[in-house]
């Protein structure tokens, strides 16, 4: 069986590309919440990033963009950019 991690491999320049409209939409994020973004999306967003935990989950196929503050990131910057974002990747 194929590892997960490889299985649906982005080319690295593709990966490039969705990452900085999946960062775009964490800029859009922040103009939406204003100086509630700390609280609202980057606490959580840095504790699913961290804790071993949820670093676990990652290790056995969970992408990190399936976590609600990636997935809006992900929508709002392709709503805004007409591009493609990250979708569930693993990386």
């Amino acid at each position: 069986m194929k590892d997960k991690r490889t299985k649906n491999k982005i080319p690295d320049e593709e990966l490039s590309k969705r990452l900085l409209v999946h960062e775009y939409g964490h800029t859009i994020q922040s103009l939406i919440f204003g100086p509630l973004y700390l609280i609202v999306m980057g606490i959580p967003s840095t504790l699913w990033g961290f804790l071993p935990y949820f670093q676990n989950k990652r290790n056995n196929g969970v992408s990190y963009f399936s976590f609600f503050t990636e997935k809006l990131a992900n929508y709002l910057g392709e709503k805004v950019t007409k591009e493609k974002s990250m979708e569930n990747a693993i990386i």
